[in-house]
């Protein structure tokens, strides 16, 4: 599956912000596990990088810490609330991130870091920066709701149906982003 952003007046995301599309699968019972790899969250002595990023519902996420500081991550996010604890140089921890939506991450020793993950419903996501076009590959037959997030809004969502052996491509339309 293939697409892009329409253009509008409103822009859904910045040229320097990433854009995340995703599938909800309305057939769940016929929409295999897909294999992905696990995301890993990284501290510096620039931050947390990514500051965006992306997984599946159910996947694990691991934190390293490379800084020569101790960090100690946690999440408030309804969705997947955690505290990992003092994470030292060198050292990792592992997550799992069972439930989708979005989950902000920040260090309580450092309150200028912090991070985004969206945990979307499936495993069949992909970031892309408009006006780059996004694609989702290995997409298994059936119907889908397409959808859209960024930090700063989201977009309209429509149907979508993969038949067998088929690629889609699937335009989404902007919209302005809703107060919070």
């Amino acid at each position: 599956m293939r697409g892009r952003l329409a253009p509008a007046r409103d822009a859904l995301a910045s040229p320097s912000e990433p854009l995340l599309v995703f599938l909800e699968p309305l057939d769940a019972a016929r929409t295999p596990a897909k294999q992905q790899p696990r995301p890993v969250l990284r501290s510096s002595q620039h931050g947390l990088a990514p500051a965006v990023l992306a997984v599946s519902a159910g996947q694990s996420i691991r934190f390293v810490n490379d800084s020569e500081i101790y960090h100690r991550i946690f999440s408030y996010s309804e969705s997947n609330r955690f505290d990992l604890g003092v994470v030292r140089r060198g050292e990792e921890r592992s997550i799992a991130l069972r439930h989708p939506g979005v989950v902000r991450i920040y260090c309580s020793l450092h309150p200028s870091e912090r991070a985004v993950v969206f945990v979307a419903p499936s495993p069949y996501f992909a970031s892309f920066r408009p006006p780059s076009s996004y694609e989702i590959r290995d997409v298994p037959p059936g119907r889908y709701r397409l959808h859209a997030w960024s930090e700063s809004g989201s977009a309209t969502t429509r149907a979508v149906t993969v038949p067998s052996g088929a690629s889609v491509a699937a335009e989404i339309a902007n919209r302005p982003a809703a107060p919070e």
